[in-house]
């Protein structure tokens, strides 16, 4: 396989320097024992001599060469992302999930649904459901951005206020969704042109 790297520096053990939100001088390095050829542009050094090793965190994995120059100093180089994704391939990883955290997302959701539901009725007789509507949709599109959900629909949650502003040839759509984590936590959100939005817990 060939690995494209770029050079990121010289550190010492222990420096704050981070690959993928890891600070690899700081945790134990796994050297990557299948056969590769490494490659990229001449800096300091040649990088097709420094070896490859890789550093794993509860939810990420970082790729690198290091070349050691003086004790417990190494000249670094980054692997590319493309090179980083086929390695990933390569590697028995599974990202970590805290599921207590999970379902406390879920959980917030599930109230804000609750509340606006028990609430909807009042709020539109003053016509002021579409902020706590709203509220919900974004906290919705800040868990799809986290890739904390599965949709049934190619388009993102947050198109669907860019329909309402647009009013253009579509008037309504509607997307279930669920949790990752938690597959059986069913939702339901959509909106129309000419009616009220829909959020709902299936």
């Amino acid at each position: 396989m060939f690995v494209k790297v770029n050079y990121l520096g010289f550190y010492p053990l222990g420096s704050d320097i981070e690959i993928n939100n890891i600070k690899i001088m700081q945790l134990n390095w796994n050297e990557y024992k299948k056969p590769v050829l490494i490659y990229g542009k001449k800096n300091v050094i040649n990088p097709f001599y420094s070896q490859l090793f890789y550093v794993i965190s509860k939810t990420n994995i970082a790729f690198f060469t290091a070349h050691e120059y003086g004790l417990g100093h190494y000249h670094i180089f980054s692997v590319s992302d493309k090179s980083s994704d086929k390695l990933s391939k390569t590697i028995d990883f599974t990202p970590y999930t805290d599921f207590n955290d999970e379902k406390q997302l879920f959980d917030k959701l599930d109230l804000m649904i609750n509340s606006y539901q028990k609430n909807k009725k009042t709020a539109k007789s003053i016509g002021g459901w579409e902020s706590p509507f709203w509220e919900i949709h974004k906290y919705i599109c800040d868990l799809e951005k986290q890739g904390k959900i599965t949709t049934d629909n190619p388009k993102s949650i947050s198109y669907l206020r860019e329909i309402l502003i647009n009013d253009g040839p579509e008037y309504a759509l509607v997307i279930n969704f669920h949790s990752k984590a938690f597959p059986k936590r069913k939702y339901k959100i959509g909106v129309c042109v000419r009616g009220e939005p829909l959020i709902w817990i299936v």
